[in-house]
């Protein structure tokens, strides 16, 4: 009785080992070696060339479903190469604007952005974020397609991250999109606190201190 006992819950461990490291998803970690980007993508998803230079990585989902993909571009791009950190969201407002972002989907035809917002992030820095609606040609039909970008630039690297599918399965897909977007990362050189000649100093008034023989010091400037 004892010894069936012991089997059983030897057993039941067993198993139940085995299902949660079975449920624990495989993923491949990828790291750009020029602009030190970090991206995890499920070990489902396959690798695929991209003609285009600013193309720094592509992945396209198990057996081409939906059309579902997505890719990391990134570029340098110094027209704002050097501003405060307290102005990354105003910077990226104007550079990806309406118009700013249209180019992301210029290759297609019925071009209609549905949403967009200044309120995004990527990594540990703002973003803005952005879907369209479009109809995209695969050579032997047209299929709709919706497609999101998140986009920011973060000192002199403008870094876009954009997944697309067919319309008839976007919202299937889109959680497997944000869950990879929350993996993109890279290191951040922009300084988070002020520094320099941000405020008038002399209206901080007087400062008093104590000298070491216990008398008491006035220091003004």
């Amino acid at each position: 009785m004892l010894k069936n006992r012991i089997l059983s819950v030897l057993t039941a461990f067993i198993l139940s080992s085995f299902a949660a490291e079975s449920a624990q998803a495989e993923v491949f970690y990828w790291k750009d070696p020029e602009f030190k980007i970090d991206f995890v993508f499920p070990h489902e998803w396959r690798i695929q060339h991209d003609k285009n230079t600013d193309v720094r990585i592509r992945v396209l989902a198990p057996q081409g479903q939906d059309y579902a993909s997505c890719k990391i571009s990134a570029k340098r791009d110094g027209r704002y190469a050097m501003y405060p950190d307290r102005y990354v969201q105003r910077v990226n407002s104007v550079v990806f604007d309406v118009k700013g972002l249209m180019q992301y989907w210029i290759e297609h035809d019925n071009v209609r952005m549905i949403h967009r917002s200044d309120y995004a992030s990527i990594g540990k820095s703002h973003a803005v974020y952005a879907e369209a609606r479009y109809t995209r040609n695969f050579g032997i039909r047209n299929l709709p397609m919706r497609g999101m970008v998140l986009a920011t630039l973060y000192g002199d690297m403008n870094l876009v991250f954009d997944c697309e599918a067919a319309e008839r399965n976007w919202n299937y897909w889109v959680p497997e999109f944000m869950s990879m977007a929350r993996t993109v990362n890279f290191p951040l050189n922009q300084r988070s606190t002020p520094n320099g000649w941000y405020r008038r100093f002399q209206e901080d008034g007087e400062i008093y201190m104590s000298t070491d023989n216990a008398r008491t010091g006035t220091i003004t400037y």
